[in-house]
């Protein structure tokens, strides 16, 4: 055989397996890239599905790491909390500043006057957020530092929580608990996230009324604190009438809104202090307050009022608060959109006792809803005559039935926990602690405050305020501090508890984390 027929033959012989090996190779390649593919779905769906997200830290404060989800529950509810203010601005007539249905980016929440800065409900919201995680670990780590745990009603809040939680998003017609949750909280949270949340904030909250309990005071830091603080703490009477003006807007032809020139905005003012001077120059001329209101016709009017000269309005504060001021003494105040006419009427240290007191409510049954009228609100119906007689028979039978007990004090806190309607003490015995006059509805209140009432009185006391129709079993417990001196504790408290939990945070700082940029994404 010839060298180049031998050749052939081997060339002959090889190429079929050449060509299965480049088959094979070929084979390999595409299950490579088969295996790529299905690596970048499994990859892309985990992203979507938040979970490599949801485990990035965003936020870091004093070494504790938060998620975009925990940041988040700090954000949303404040972010829950001013749709709420502005909803009940509009509701009583006020401007809503915050519109829910926006993105929080492209709403302004204030400009920096000197700088011209903007800083938008998202800046606020975020900023919120990281305020609240400061204040929390600053709880967390004196909590450990103490081997302090959540308290047995601790545990039983965050399970009421996370209850309340799963009625809400069955009610709320959801699928799922997850879809719940992250429709109110963003796409990454989860119920193993928002019960770690409800917990560390209850433990928080724990700790700070354990420190808020332990702090007391004797009669003598009481005195000492109102004397220095009396301008705040003191009871001002006072009535006063209010005078609008502020210019009204107008539309043009086209419908758009033409906002007041500088001098129709001086021209309403004017006005308005006119009107104010005339009403105060008859209010001080010994017309009737009533008389002078049907006159003049101010917006906002009232005949008497009283209010802690703390929270008295900074247009009129310093005037009744002046130590000459005496009563019946009247002026006229400019405000920022108006003119008031203000009389003071009273200036003292409230001495009167408030009160420790028991009771069983027994509300009354109500006329069923009619299903015919769906568009009225008919919870709030008076009940029958017939109906009220009988929650009068019941508060006597459960009378009758502590009377004929022990008929203690304790036995009576044991039948509130049994039958009372009221869930503001139902579970603490019916026991209402250090109440001042007026808290109560009048006929409780006029039982309370009764001349003459003592430890151990009881009685039925009937209801009949609108949506609390009913029957008051009743076990007057003792009368309690003063209200001033309850006043100066509180703020006595209120100050070193601020003190206290400003030196918890002192130092500590909310760190930008990577997963930052997850945080109430759109």
């Amino acid at each position: 055989m010839s060298a180049s027929r031998e050749k052939k033959q081997r060339q002959g012989k090889t190429a079929p397996a050449a060509a299965a090996s480049a088959g094979k190779g070929k084979t390999i390649g595409y299950a490579v890239l088969a295996a790529v593919i299905v690596i970048a779905v499994v990859a892309l769906l985990v992203w979507n599905s938040g979970l490599f997200q949801g485990r990035t830290t965003a936020v870091t404060v004093n070494g504790r790491n938060y998620s975009p989800a925990q940041v988040e529950f700090y954000y949303y509810n404040a972010r829950y909390q001013e749709s709420l203010n502005s909803m009940y601005a509009s509701m009583y007539g006020g401007t809503a500043s915050y519109d829910s249905s926006v993105d929080p980016r492209e709403q302004t929440y204030s400009t920096d006057s000197e700088t011209g800065e903007v800083t938008t409900y998202h800046d606020y919201f975020l900023s919120s957020a990281k305020e609240s995680l400061v204040e929390l670990t600053a709880l967390l780590d004196a909590a450990d530092a103490e081997g302090f745990k959540l308290t047995a009603e601790g545990e039983e809040a965050v399970k009421e929580a996370l209850d309340s939680m799963d009625n809400a998003w069955a009610a709320a017609g959801y699928s799922s608990r997850t879809t719940y949750l992250r429709a109110v909280y963003g796409p990454y949270m989860t119920y193993g996230r928002y019960k770690q949340c409800v917990r560390d904030a209850q433990l928080a909250s724990d700790f700070y009324t354990a420190k808020s309990e332990s702090l007391t005071y004797d009669d003598a830091a009481l005195t000492a604190y109102y004397t220095e603080h009396k301008d705040d703490l003191d009871t001002i009477g006072y009535a006063y009438l209010f005078f609008n003006g502020e210019a009204e807007s107008t539309t043009d032809e086209e419908g758009n809104t033409v906002e007041p020139t500088e001098e129709q905005k001086k021209s309403a003012m004017d006005a308005a202090k006119s009107k104010a001077d005339a009403a105060l120059a008859s209010w001080q001329a010994g017309t009737a307050f009533e008389d002078v209101v049907a006159a003049q016709e101010p917006t906002n009017s009232t005949e008497s009022s009283t209010a802690l000269g703390k929270n008295l309005s900074a247009t009129y504060n310093k005037w009744l608060l002046d130590s000459g001021r005496t009563a019946g003494d009247t002026t006229v105040m400019e405000s920022s959109n108006g003119y008031y006419v203000v009389r003071f009427l009273s200036r003292e240290r409230v001495e009167t006792p408030t009160v420790n007191v028991r009771h069983i409510l027994v509300k009354a049954e109500t006329p069923v809803d009619d299903p015919a009228t769906t568009d009225v609100d008919e919870s709030q119906n008076a009940p029958s005559d017939e109906q009220m007689q009988a929650a009068h028979d019941e508060a006597q039978r459960i009378f009758e039935e502590w009377q004929n007990g022990t008929a203690t004090e304790e036995s009576f806190a044991a039948l509130a926990e049994q039958y009372s309607d009221d869930p503001g003490s139902n579970e603490n015995g019916g026991l209402y602690t250090e109440r001042p006059q007026n808290y109560f509805v009048q006929s409780f209140n006029d039982w309370c405050f009764a001349e003459g009432r003592t430890a151990g009185d009881t009685g039925l006391v009937e209801n009949t305020t609108s949506g609390q129709y009913g029957w008051h079993v009743m076990y007057f417990s003792d009368h309690a501090n003063p209200v001033w001196k309850n006043t100066s504790r509180d703020a006595l408290k209120n100050e070193d508890l601020q003190e206290w939990l400003d030196g918890l945070k002192e130092g500590l700082e909310a760190v930008d984390a990577d997963g930052l940029k997850y945080v109430a994404t759109l």
